[in-house]
């Protein structure tokens, strides 16, 4: 039976410039939520924000 790994995500402290070197760490996802929303920002900041983790990812 071939042994499988368990995903390994990123929690803390990923912003989008630095998620290429998360992966090629070998981080298989990650924790973005304080990244992304914060209380008090607009649905468009939030957007933005949401859409660099996304261009970052591909």
């Amino acid at each position: 039976m071939a042994r499988q790994l368990a995903p390994i995500p990123a929690i803390e402290g990923v912003d989008p410039d630095g998620m290429a070197a998360w992966r090629s760490a070998g981080a298989s996802g990650f924790g973005i939520d304080s990244a992304v929303f914060k209380s008090g920002q607009s649905a468009q900041q939030v957007g933005r924000q949401a859409a660099a983790f996304v261009s970052h990812w591909s």
